[in-house]
């Protein structure tokens, strides 16, 4: 019979050892990798008024949290669904007065309304950064070194960024004065990669041409810089081609591909998105890009960050170890026990409950501390 006390909500679940201990070790990894570059850890509440959330971030949007009334204030609250918003909100308020650009870091847990058809997980794990003042093409490539080359310290393999242009199709849309319905008609082609649909539209021809646009980074900014284009989109393409240029040049052994007119997942973002990929990971490990922070002066200023999504990490198998476990005597000398501890020997104290050898199979010890020796609890027990 199940015990009720057992039960969790759908999409929540507890981490258990060793997975939790893999999960401290990879934040860890990333968070010392992300201050190793300048990007300085802020930590901001798990709630705030809901308002606040996602307010300071253009284009941003609040349906994904829950809600709850503070009895304190009497004032809706809403637990975050993202990081990025508080960020931001720290970044334009109480570090307004700070040089910029502005480079800070977090991490901490999410919670989401409900999951998605691929992963039911409604908690999840961030790691991210910001960087604020600058969206150049230098700025943006920083960011995304940052975010690879801190995925690679925590050990992974394979990996792929996938870049997109967010307001591209909609600067086309509009130099082309394209709204209502068939605008929308275009916006469904693009999402699903229909150029039947789309020639249906009798469109001008740049917008057939674009939707074939997608695969390696570097083929398919030329494919772009040989259409005639308007002045926003031009601008958003010397960008991205100034971008690759420094990513092929500073991480020349990951993949990258552009696909200009992707903007799924991609809301509040601007100029630039990307999402980042592994080999040894079921869905993508980060997703970032440009966007726009509304100061509560009126004022606003560009931004650029991403956020790293360590569950997936974890149940690749990232951050394990088996740590060699010790059955010491209960109230072995401190200075021998650090000595162990620096050794890198984990140490369990025999309370004396049960004889060594049963103390020694339940604790999962596989070595033993003998007059001053450490011996295999093979050899010792003769097992």
């Amino acid at each position: 019979m199940t015990n009720r006390f057992s039960l969790l909500p759908e999409g929540l679940r507890d981490t258990l050892p060793p997975l939790a201990d893999a999960e401290a070790r990879v934040l860890r990894t990333l968070i010392d990798h992300l201050a190793c570059h300048g990007y300085e850890r802020v930590n901001p509440p798990l709630a705030e008024f809901e308002h606040s959330l996602d307010g300071p971030v253009s284009g941003a949007h609040v349906p994904d949290h829950f809600r709850f009334m503070d009895p304190v204030s009497g004032r809706t609250l809403a637990v975050r669904s993202d990081i990025t918003g508080q960020v931001a909100r720290i970044a334009s308020s109480r570090l307004a007065h700070w040089a910029r650009p502005l480079r800070l870091s977090y991490s901490g847990s999410v919670l989401r309304v409900k999951g998605t058809q691929f992963n039911a997980d409604r908690q999840f794990m961030q790691v991210g950064a910001e960087l604020i003042g600058s969206d150049a093409p230098n700025a943006i490539a920083e960011v995304i070194s940052v975010a690879v080359n801190a995925l690679k310290a925590a050990g992974l393999t394979g990996l792929r960024v996938d870049i997109t242009l967010p307001d591209f199709l909609e600067n086309l849309l509009k130099s082309n004065g394209i709204e209502g319905k068939v605008a929308d008609s275009i916006r469904d082609s693009f999402d699903a990669k229909d150029s039947a649909g789309l020639a249906s539209l009798h469109l001008p021809d740049v917008f057939n041409s674009i939707l074939s646009v997608v695969g390696s980074a570097r083929k398919a900014i030329r494919q772009l810089q040989n259409l005639s284009l308007p002045e926003a989109c031009e601008h958003s393409v010397a960008i991205t081609n100034g971008l690759i240029d420094i990513l092929e040049s500073h991480l020349s052994d990951i993949d990258l591909s552009l696909d200009p007119c992707e903007r799924r997942g991609f809301e509040y973002q601007t100029t630039i998105g990307f999402s980042i990929f592994a080999k040894s990971v079921r869905g993508e490990v980060g997703r970032g890009g440009t966007y726009v922070i509304h100061g509560s002066s009126g004022t606003s200023e560009i931004a650029v960050g991403f956020s790293l999504y360590v569950n997936g990490l974890i149940e690749a198998g990232h951050g394990l170890q088996h740590p060699k476990r010790l059955l010491v005597p209960a109230h072995l000398a401190e200075d021998i026990m650090s000595g162990l501890h620096n050794q890198g020997w984990v140490t369990v104290s025999d309370l004396g409950a049960q004889s060594q050898s049963e103390t020694a199979i339940s604790q999962r010890c596989d070595h033993i501390w003998c007059d001053g020796t450490i011996r295999t609890c093979k050899d010792y027990f003769g097992a």
